[in-house]
């Protein structure tokens, strides 16, 4: 049997409930991406109350159109010769290059629609994102621009270098609307002030007030913070687990504790962090997993052990042909 990942959608509702408890009246928008813009997963999220759908792939944005109501916003620029489909199935679309930003005033424009469109800002962590310096003049092109339609700032951190976002990242996202809105007499409708490493700022009563919209995945598939994994008081965590096959348990080179093959491997999970009871990981291969078994695990071949997947071992799973997926709760 392939290595088989569960994925409790009762954990994903109530996260989502839970969430919606503590933000006021800003959005959320479920993001989905970590679970490769699962249907099931995305309708959880629904069903927890979500304002709207977010995904990195045009692909999923796609195939969601089809079967929710809720806005879909695609959160990765689109490339080139995606525009013309982001617009046909995008009711917002995260920008930072201006060329790409004509590029959709064309297409919009034969398509007869107004594209609305939310500036990403650089608030430090060096993935995509509008320099402060730029900002400016890029809003000033984008309110020249044909069928399109400045709608909202955001900012993103915590996702390539895991460093936790700032009061002061997120007052500055609020300074920056105000400017552009006394220079252009216009309003910037949404503030979309981050993801679910901003949670801790959320909870701790310091996120302005300003900021009504937050894009939301880890924290609701996983019920912790991005940053330092901390578990979030009034949310589940055990909405997914992976098991794997036990293949060979042996002694070898004179290890006294012996060690266990596992049928589970990066073709599977990738590197992706996982952690089990059932023994300490020591080597990965591309199609093996082995371990030191526990004082108290008792494995044998043809056994099968449970695994406490990350963030990044889940959507590997999720994209990996080899792991059968089980949904509950559906």
């Amino acid at each position: 049997m392939y290595p088989k990942l569960s994925i409790d959608l009762d954990c994903i509702r109530s996260n989502t409930s839970t969430l919606l408890g503590l933000v006021g009246k800003r959005e959320v928008f479920g993001v989905i991406k970590g679970v490769a813009g699962s249907m099931e997963v995305a309708g959880a999220m629904v069903e927890g109350g979500v304002d709207g759908l977010a995904d990195s792939r045009l692909e999923n944005l796609i195939r969601l159109k089809d079967f929710f109501a809720a806005p879909l916003m695609l959160l990765r620029q689109p490339m080139v010769n995606e525009i013309a489909t982001a617009i046909k199935f995008a009711d917002y679309i995260l920008l930072t290059e201006i060329e790409i930003a004509r590029q959709i005033s064309l297409e919009a424009t034969k398509a007869g629609k107004v594209q609305r469109i939310i500036l990403m800002l650089e608030a430090g962590d060096l993935r995509e994102g509008i320099t402060e310096p730029e900002l400016d003049e890029i809003a000033e092109e984008v309110q020249r621009l044909t069928s399109i339609e400045l709608y909202g700032l955001a900012i993103n951190a915590g996702c390539s270098f895991a460093v936790a976002p700032t009061k002061k990242q997120l007052v500055s996202l609020v300074e920056s609307k105000k400017r552009l809105v006394n220079r252009f007499s216009q309003d910037v409708p949404i503030l979309s002030g981050g993801n679910s490493s901003c949670i801790d700022i959320l909870l701790n009563g310091k996120m302005p007030q300003e900021i009504n919209q937050l894009r939301i995945g880890e924290a609701i598939l996983l019920g912790h913070e991005p940053i330092n994994y901390r578990p979030l008081d009034g949310f589940k965590q055990g909405a997914f687990s992976l098991e794997a096959e036990v293949i060979e348990v042996k002694k070898k080179n004179n290890d006294q504790g012996g060690q266990a093959v596992i049928a589970l491997g990066r073709q599977d999970i990738a590197m992706a962090p996982i952690k089990t009871d059932s023994g300490s990981i020591f080597n990965r291969s591309s199609d093996h997993l082995t371990i030191k078994p526990a004082v108290d695990a008792k494995l044998q071949v043809g056994g099968r052990i449970k695994i406490e997947p990350s963030y990044f071992a889940v959507l590997a799973a999720m994209i990996s042909p080899y792991v059968d997926k089980e949904y509950i709760g559906l």
